[in-house]
């Protein structure tokens, strides 16, 4: 039989005890003369740790120290009473049920550590001591019995561990092979349970400080580390005073509303401790959101303030039945994972009124019509929902549209039945064409937009859009303008300026600006008759169909009408070239004549004849 050194031997009892889940029995005193030996492969002792310790937190653990070897008849006894109680942390032994040993095969010229080899024994299988990772070396069993659902570990045990070799403040996982698992007696052990519910109740002080409104990010307190306190990397916008942050815990038992937002927003506070423990806050509108998530765990929202200063809202001011309605907005908000139907939409309309006035409208899932006027989470509630389209709306008299008119649609809508979410989406999609003044129109802000293009409503939109913008364009147009243009004493009333022409031969759409001619003092443009023989048109001033040069009557000629305005009045009054001598294709010239002041005297037109290329 071949000699092993003492050294080989102290390998051998070492491997065989740590893969049982015990640790060496301490050793008797050393001979003296006779130093004690270290375990091969094994780290020399602990390495210091380079982090600045925490107060209540301990610092990063080094390898654990190594026991100097034992006595060749302890390691006997060691290796012939084989431990077989599976591994865990109590410091218990128990021994085989087995005759003494006669002999122990002590040729390791075959036994590599490397490769994987399935323990063999006499004893029962039930009680075969670390028949899990039996398959396995002792660093990789380790770990992965560590990670594992189905692991050899109590779930006690098991929890420990994690905290214990928490990577943040252990570099235990770098030694690979040579790593080798901690003291497992019970004063040992007992010390690290003590040590670890410590650092337990300072991560919970901190997590109760930073959900609560105390908690400012430039200033977040001994509790948490010192460098968290550099003033340089908290912007300006993110100090809010503790003072005005609302707790909502409506939204915070709705938690699962914020999963959609959270994947993509980009939080503006976001700090984590030395073991890997993150806070973060999120900005949403007025809310702001505290989430906080374990180094190996699922970000978890603990927190949610409103950021709403007091007397910001209007809340409890209702709106008047002559207001109009100047602006409706389309939203659609998810509902949380928690609730009945977790697939469900909430689309609502948001109203706004000429006197600064919100109103808030939707079909619920119960069949009812909610009407809120001025709530005070229109903010809040916005700020998480979609946004999917919105108009102007009262721009002129004909879409004139009031609060009294929206209560008569909600009155009509709320005797039909039906509560599903095509009924709910269907009221808020007719509601928002409604206070537009399109009684008649239904079209939704999800469709396809390349095939909505292709219909007749999106014709319509386009030319109300054009509309628009031209009244926009004029608005800025007659601001920037000052008040020096105007001359004193002289008539203002029906004073031109840059005047368009609307007219039937482009439907109404796309308005042509006329040309001065300074020797006549009237403005021009040339005009094509269409195949109908006949067109209509209207002068607009600035562009602006509330500012409307129109005869006195419908269909009105040159001659037998009187001129009005510029003013609101002219919707339907239009100026129709219709003489016995137009036929398709005839070109005239529109002249609007003014005074030296720019007022407008009259409209007329005269024929110039057919081009040369119509056939």
């Amino acid at each position: 039989m071949p000699t092993l050194s003492m050294s080989d031997v102290r390998s051998m009892g070492m491997l065989v005890a740590s893969m049982q889940g015990k640790g060496v029995a301490p050793p008797p005193e050393a001979v003296e003369g006779v130093p004690a030996e270290g375990v091969p492969g094994a780290p020399a002792g602990a390495r210091p740790s380079m982090m600045m310790q925490v107060p209540g937190m301990r610092a990063p653990m080094g390898p654990a120290p190594v026991r100097p070897a034992a006595s060749t008849a302890s390691l006997a006894r060691q290796m012939q009473g084989m431990l077989v109680s599976k591994p865990g942390l109590d410091g218990r032994r128990a021994r085989l049920d087995v005759p003494s040993l006669h002999g122990v095969d002590l040729n390791l010229d075959q036994f590599e550590l490397d490769d994987a080899l399935r323990v063999e024994t006499h004893a029962p299988a039930a009680v075969v001591a670390g028949e899990a990772l039996s398959g396995a070396t002792l660093a990789k069993g380790f770990w992965a019995s560590l990670s594992s659902k189905a692991s050899v570990f109590s779930a006690e045990d098991q929890s420990l561990l994690k905290q214990v070799f928490n990577p943040h403040l252990s570099d235990r996982h770098d030694e690979g092979d040579n790593f080798t698992p901690p003291d497992p007696s019970v004063n040992y052990i007992e010390k690290l349970r003590r040590l670890v519910k410590r650092e337990e109740k300072v991560r919970q002080q901190r997590k109760e400080h930073f959900f609560s409104n105390k908690f400012a990010a430039s200033n977040p307190g001994p509790l948490f580390p010192y460098s968290w306190n550099s003033s340089y990397e908290i912007s300006r916008d993110s100090k809010v005073d503790g003072s005005l942050l609302k707790p909502r815990p409506d939204y915070l038992a709705q938690a699962s509303m914020f999963d959609h937002v959270l994947k993509t927003a980009k939080p503006v506070f976001d700090k984590q401790t030395e073991d890997g423990f993150r806070f973060r806050t999120y900005k949403f509108g007025t809310l702001d959101v505290r989430t906080t998530q374990e180094h190996d765990g699922e970000e978890i929202v603990g927190a949610v303030f409103s950021t709403r200063s007091v007397g910001a809202c209007s809340s409890g001011k209702s709106a008047e039945a002559t207001e109009k309605i100047v602006k409706v907005s389309e939203y659609v908000q998810a509902v949380g994972k928690d609730s009945a139907d977790a697939l469900a939409r909430r689309s609502y309309l948001v109203l706004e009124t000429s006197e600064g006035n919100v109103i808030v409208t939707e079909k619920c899932r119960d069949g009812t019509i909610s009407w809120e006027e001025n709530p005070e989470d229109i903010e809040d509630r916005n700020s998480l929902a979609k946004f999917i389209r919105s108009s102007p709306c009262s721009c002129s008299k004909k879409s004139l549209v009031s609060v009294s008119d929206m209560e008569t649609y909600k009155s009509k809508k709320d005797k039909l039945q039906g509560s599903s979410l095509s009924a709910c989406k269907r009221y808020v999609q007719e509601g928002f064409n409604f206070a537009r003044g399109m009684v008649d129109r239904r079209d939704s802000g999800f469709g396809s937009k390349g095939f909505w293009h292709k219909g007749k409503a999106a014709k319509n939109a386009q030319k109300e859009t054009r509309k628009q913008s031209r009244k926009a364009e004029a608005i800025a147009m007659r601001a920037a303008r000052t008040a020096t243009e105007a001359k004193p004493g002289k008539r203002t009333g029906r004073r031109v300026i840059d005047p368009v022409v609307v007219g039937s031969w482009d439907d109404w759409t796309y308005g042509e600006v006329m040309a001065f001619d300074e020797q006549q003092r009237c403005y021009c443009l040339e005009m094509q008759v269409g195949e109908e023989g006949q067109e209509s048109f209207q002068i607009l001033c600035e562009g602006d169909w509330d500012m409307c040069l129109h005869p006195d009557r419908e269909d009105a000629s040159a001659l037998a009408s009187r001129l009005c305005g510029p003013d609101a009045d002219g919707h339907g009054k239009n100026w129709t070239i219709r003489e016995k001598e137009t036929v398709p294709g005839m070109v005239y010239r529109i002249l609007l004549k003014v005074d030296e002041n720019d007022v407008a005297l009259k409209v007329e037109w005269e024929p110039l004849g057919l081009p040369a290329s119509w056939p």
